[in-house]
């Protein structure tokens, strides 16, 4: 009878086990699917920040044409982005390159306003 119950009690141990791994493996998959869309919502944004104050800086002044809101800079990006292909010898870029190639890019932007 013991022997029964000791059988018992060990497969509910595995049983937990499981589950909590289970488990585990979730919440790993949901942090990283939330993780992965922040990286992209910020660098999307800061691609568009980019894009309109480089209109703001370079396109206005020389050409007297208004400032573009911030939802017409997301459609420039767009269709630059689809119009231009990347090409990369290292594969498919990152989130984080994409990052640094907009802080680069406004960044050399920022510095060349100083020689306008």
């Amino acid at each position: 009878m013991q022997n029964s119950t000791s059988e018992n009690s060990t497969s509910e141990n595995s049983t937990s086990e499981n589950s909590t791994s289970e488990n585990n493996h979730l919440t790993i998959g949901i942090a990283a699917i939330v993780l992965a869309t922040i990286m992209v919502l910020v660098a999307v944004l800061l691609r568009t920040y980019v894009i309109s104050y480089i209109w703001s800086w370079y396109i206005v002044p020389f050409f007297h044409v208004q400032q573009i809101p911030l939802i017409t800079a997301f459609g420039m990006s767009l269709l630059v982005s689809y119009l231009v292909p990347v090409a990369r010898s290292e594969g498919n870029p990152t989130y984080s390159d994409m990052i640094i190639d907009s802080l680069g890019t406004f960044l050399a932007a920022y510095i060349g306003t100083f020689f306008m």
